[in-house]
């Protein structure tokens, strides 16, 4: 039994590490360090053989695994369709993605391939070409794309009003006034972004 339940966990490198050497195949044993610890906890995975990979740890969110699915496999479909993209290594039973179990409850995990890079110079004719032949290649690839199920609709309901119940129901906002003054705000909102005739 917790005294705490936690809403966030971060994971010691040791079980990222294990982690990736039960659910893929790589030259073990891998090596991580962590890069980002936010809405994602991001690694750097070094296999044996000295090949470079980026492991991601979703914060846990209520479409997780849906949003997970969908991105990988739109990531495999434009890696191969040609787009240069950090492209899903598939687990050892074939799937873009694994979960594992953190004490605040189930996460995504997925194994990106490295890939070397620099920012880009915007005063560079050179990369804007590249750039914008990157992004037709993208384009191209998403016109092709059929997700497997249906995506959700980015609509007030998504983008709005649960979000402001989660707030709401979360107990981080106590204060009546200010919980009076959000849902004005978001009733507000609402109506302005209504007011606009076929907005897509």
């Amino acid at each position: 039994m917790l005294d705490f339940n936690p809403l966030y966990s971060t994971p010691q490198v040791a079980a990222i590490e294990q982690f990736i050497d039960q659910h893929y195949p790589l030259a073990g044993p891998v090596s991580c360090r962590m890069l980002q610890r936010a809405l994602n906890d991001v690694y750097l995975a070094l296999g044996s053989n000295g090949e470079r990979y980026v492991f991601r740890l979703s914060h846990r969110r209520a479409r997780g695994p849906a949003d997970v699915r969908t991105e990988t496999a739109f990531l495999t479909h434009l890696s191969q369709s040609g787009v240069p993209v950090a492209a899903p290594v598939p687990t050892r039973e074939g799937t873009l993605f694994a979960e594992g179990q953190a004490p605040e409850g189930v996460r995504q995990a997925v194994l990106f391939r490295a890939i070397e890079g620099r920012k880009p110079d915007a005063a560079d004719a050179g990369d804007a070409r590249a750039n914008g032949k990157t992004l037709a290649l993208l384009h191209n690839a998403a016109e092709t794309f059929q997700p497997d199920g249906a995506l959700y609709r980015l609509d007030l309901e998504h983008l709005l009003h649960r979000p402001l119940a989660r707030i709401c129901d979360s107990g981080v906002v106590e204060d009546a006034e200010v919980r009076n003054d959000l849902e004005a705000i978001a009733a507000r909102t609402a109506q302005a972004i209504e007011a606009f005739a076929n907005l897509t």
